[in-house]
Protein backbone atom coordinates (compact mmCIF):
# COMPACT_ATOMS: atom_id res chain seq x y z
CA UNK A 1 0.00 0.00 0.00
CA UNK A 2 1.78 3.15 -1.22
CA UNK A 3 -0.12 5.40 1.16
CA UNK A 4 1.26 3.52 4.17
CA UNK A 5 4.87 3.76 2.96
CA UNK A 6 7.17 6.03 4.97
CA UNK A 7 9.54 7.03 2.20
CA UNK A 8 11.38 9.83 4.00
CA UNK A 9 14.46 7.66 4.65
CA UNK A 10 14.66 6.01 1.24
CA UNK A 11 15.65 6.83 -2.31
CA UNK A 12 13.10 5.23 -4.65
CA UNK A 13 13.18 4.15 -8.29
CA UNK A 14 10.45 2.03 -9.90
CA UNK A 15 10.47 -0.25 -12.92
CA UNK A 16 7.41 -0.15 -15.19
CA UNK A 17 3.99 0.00 -13.56
CA UNK A 18 1.82 -2.49 -11.70
CA UNK A 19 -1.60 -3.49 -13.13
CA UNK A 20 -4.53 -2.08 -11.18
CA UNK A 21 -2.40 0.21 -9.03
CA UNK A 22 -1.69 3.92 -9.40
CA UNK A 23 1.90 4.55 -10.38
CA UNK A 24 4.03 5.52 -7.39
CA UNK A 25 5.15 9.12 -7.91
CA UNK A 26 8.81 8.17 -7.87
CA UNK A 27 11.53 8.20 -10.49
CA UNK A 28 10.82 5.47 -13.03
CA UNK A 29 12.77 3.47 -15.61
CA UNK A 30 10.91 1.65 -18.39
CA UNK A 31 11.10 0.35 -21.93
CA UNK A 32 9.84 2.97 -24.39
CA UNK A 33 6.90 0.84 -25.59
CA UNK A 34 5.15 3.61 -27.48
CA UNK A 35 8.27 4.58 -29.43
CA UNK A 36 8.96 0.91 -30.19
CA UNK A 37 5.48 0.39 -31.64
CA UNK A 38 5.91 3.37 -33.98
CA UNK A 39 9.41 2.24 -35.02
CA UNK A 40 8.31 -1.36 -35.57
CA UNK A 41 5.44 -0.13 -37.75
CA UNK A 42 7.90 1.99 -39.74
CA UNK A 43 10.06 -1.10 -40.31
CA UNK A 44 7.05 -3.17 -41.44
CA UNK A 45 5.84 -0.43 -43.80
CA UNK A 46 9.35 -0.12 -45.27
CA UNK A 47 9.28 -3.84 -46.12
CA UNK A 48 6.13 -3.36 -48.20
CA UNK A 49 3.41 -4.68 -45.89
CA UNK A 50 0.11 -2.88 -46.41
CA UNK A 51 -2.48 -4.72 -44.31
CA UNK A 52 -1.02 -4.44 -40.84
CA UNK A 53 -2.55 -5.61 -37.59
CA UNK A 54 -1.41 -3.91 -34.39
CA UNK A 55 -1.80 -6.17 -31.35
CA UNK A 56 -0.85 -4.31 -28.16
CA UNK A 57 -2.57 -6.80 -25.79
CA UNK A 58 -4.08 -5.11 -22.73
CA UNK A 59 -3.78 -6.13 -19.08
CA UNK A 60 -6.91 -7.30 -17.23
CA UNK A 61 -6.32 -4.33 -14.92
CA UNK A 62 -5.12 -1.37 -17.02
CA UNK A 63 -1.73 0.22 -16.44
CA UNK A 64 -0.25 3.53 -17.55
CA UNK A 65 1.66 1.60 -20.20
CA UNK A 66 -1.61 0.41 -21.77
CA UNK A 67 -2.76 3.99 -22.29
CA UNK A 68 0.58 5.02 -23.79
CA UNK A 69 0.47 2.07 -26.19
CA UNK A 70 -3.02 3.05 -27.36
CA UNK A 71 -1.67 6.54 -28.04
CA UNK A 72 1.13 5.03 -30.14
CA UNK A 73 -1.45 3.23 -32.30
CA UNK A 74 -3.09 6.55 -33.11
CA UNK A 75 0.30 8.04 -34.00
CA UNK A 76 0.91 5.15 -36.42
CA UNK A 77 -2.42 5.76 -38.12
CA UNK A 78 -1.73 9.48 -38.48
CA UNK A 79 1.78 8.87 -39.77
CA UNK A 80 0.98 6.19 -42.36
CA UNK A 81 -2.75 6.60 -42.96
CA UNK A 82 -5.58 4.37 -41.74
CA UNK A 83 -5.83 2.40 -45.01
CA UNK A 84 -2.75 0.27 -44.29
CA UNK A 85 -4.14 -0.98 -40.95
CA UNK A 86 -6.86 -3.43 -40.01
CA UNK A 87 -8.71 -2.77 -36.70
CA UNK A 88 -6.23 -3.36 -33.83
CA UNK A 89 -6.51 -6.34 -31.51
CA UNK A 90 -7.27 -4.95 -28.04
CA UNK A 91 -7.83 -8.24 -26.20
CA UNK A 92 -6.07 -9.40 -23.06
CA UNK A 93 -2.57 -10.90 -22.97
CA UNK A 94 -3.94 -14.42 -22.43
CA UNK A 95 -6.75 -14.22 -25.02
CA UNK A 96 -5.49 -16.71 -27.60
CA UNK A 97 -9.01 -17.46 -28.85
CA UNK A 98 -9.82 -13.79 -29.47
CA UNK A 99 -6.46 -13.21 -31.16
CA UNK A 100 -6.94 -16.21 -33.47
CA UNK A 101 -10.45 -15.09 -34.41
CA UNK A 102 -9.10 -11.60 -35.15
CA UNK A 103 -6.43 -13.05 -37.46
CA UNK A 104 -8.89 -15.27 -39.35
CA UNK A 105 -11.44 -12.47 -39.74
CA UNK A 106 -9.14 -9.68 -40.94
CA UNK A 107 -6.30 -11.68 -42.57
CA UNK A 108 -3.45 -9.18 -42.02
CA UNK A 109 -0.26 -9.50 -44.05
CA UNK A 110 1.79 -8.48 -40.99
CA UNK A 111 1.26 -8.28 -37.23
CA UNK A 112 3.02 -5.97 -34.78
CA UNK A 113 2.63 -7.68 -31.40
CA UNK A 114 3.58 -6.48 -27.95
CA UNK A 115 4.70 -9.91 -26.77
CA UNK A 116 6.17 -13.04 -28.43
CA UNK A 117 3.32 -15.39 -27.52
CA UNK A 118 1.70 -14.31 -30.79
CA UNK A 119 4.35 -16.34 -32.63
CA UNK A 120 3.10 -19.62 -31.17
CA UNK A 121 -0.55 -18.73 -31.65
CA UNK A 122 0.07 -17.98 -35.33
CA UNK A 123 1.94 -21.28 -35.68
CA UNK A 124 -1.06 -23.12 -34.20
CA UNK A 125 -3.21 -21.57 -36.95
CA UNK A 126 -0.88 -23.19 -39.48
CA UNK A 127 0.61 -19.86 -40.58
CA UNK A 128 4.23 -19.62 -41.65
CA UNK A 129 6.33 -16.56 -40.97
CA UNK A 130 7.29 -14.72 -43.07
CA UNK A 131 5.80 -16.71 -46.00
CA UNK A 132 2.13 -16.37 -45.00
CA UNK A 133 2.43 -13.20 -42.95
CA UNK A 134 5.07 -11.15 -41.19
CA UNK A 135 5.48 -10.77 -37.43
CA UNK A 136 7.26 -8.02 -35.53
CA UNK A 137 7.51 -8.37 -31.76
CA UNK A 138 7.98 -5.40 -29.44
CA UNK A 139 9.15 -7.34 -26.38
CA UNK A 140 11.23 -10.21 -27.74
CA UNK A 141 11.97 -13.13 -25.42
CA UNK A 142 13.27 -16.25 -27.12
CA UNK A 143 14.53 -19.65 -26.07
CA UNK A 144 16.16 -22.48 -28.01
CA UNK A 145 12.80 -23.60 -29.44
CA UNK A 146 11.94 -20.18 -30.83
CA UNK A 147 13.58 -18.71 -33.96
CA UNK A 148 15.03 -15.24 -33.89
CA UNK A 149 11.96 -13.02 -33.95
CA UNK A 150 11.95 -9.74 -35.84
CA UNK A 151 11.68 -6.99 -33.25
CA UNK A 152 13.50 -5.37 -30.38
CA UNK A 153 16.26 -6.95 -28.33
CA UNK A 154 14.79 -5.92 -25.00
CA UNK A 155 16.61 -6.75 -21.76
CA UNK A 156 15.35 -6.65 -18.19
CA UNK A 157 18.96 -6.71 -17.04
CA UNK A 158 19.64 -3.41 -18.79
CA UNK A 159 16.49 -1.89 -17.27
CA UNK A 160 17.58 -2.98 -13.79
CA UNK A 161 21.12 -1.71 -14.37
CA UNK A 162 19.79 1.71 -15.39
CA UNK A 163 17.50 1.82 -12.34
CA UNK A 164 20.37 0.91 -10.00
CA UNK A 165 22.53 3.61 -11.56
CA UNK A 166 19.83 6.20 -10.95
CA UNK A 167 19.35 4.93 -7.40
CA UNK A 168 23.08 5.24 -6.74
CA UNK A 169 22.98 8.82 -8.09
CA UNK A 170 20.11 9.73 -5.73
CA UNK A 171 21.87 8.24 -2.72
CA UNK A 172 25.11 10.08 -3.45
CA UNK A 173 23.18 13.36 -3.68
CA UNK A 174 21.34 12.62 -0.44
CA UNK A 175 17.95 12.67 -2.16
CA UNK A 176 15.42 10.82 -0.01
CA UNK A 177 11.64 10.54 -0.15
CA UNK A 178 9.39 10.87 -3.17
CA UNK A 179 10.54 13.61 -5.55
CA UNK A 180 8.62 16.79 -6.24
CA UNK A 181 9.42 16.37 -9.94
CA UNK A 182 9.63 12.63 -10.77
CA UNK A 183 12.00 11.69 -13.57
CA UNK A 184 11.08 9.05 -16.16
CA UNK A 185 13.89 7.35 -18.08
CA UNK A 186 12.85 5.70 -21.35
CA UNK A 187 15.17 3.04 -22.74
CA UNK A 188 15.32 2.28 -26.46
CA UNK A 189 16.57 -1.15 -27.52
CA UNK A 190 18.10 -2.10 -30.89
CA UNK A 191 15.99 -3.42 -33.75
CA UNK A 192 16.80 -6.98 -34.84
CA UNK A 193 15.83 -7.96 -38.40
CA UNK A 194 15.18 -11.54 -37.30
CA UNK A 195 13.45 -14.19 -39.41
CA UNK A 196 9.71 -13.45 -39.06
CA UNK A 197 9.57 -10.53 -41.50
CA UNK A 198 10.46 -10.67 -45.19
CA UNK A 199 13.92 -9.47 -46.16
CA UNK A 200 14.37 -5.96 -47.50
CA UNK A 201 14.37 -5.72 -51.28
Amino acid sequence: DYAALDDSSFATVTLGSAPGKPTLKAHRVRFAFEHAIVEATDQVIALGYRKIGLAPFEHSEPTEDDWQVLGAIEICKQKHGKKVFIPPFLGLHEDEKGFSEWILKHKPDAVVSLHPGAYWWLKELGLRMPKDLGLAVIVSRTDESTPELSGFESSKQILVKEALGLLDHLLKRGERGLPTHPRETLLHFPWVAGTTLRSSK
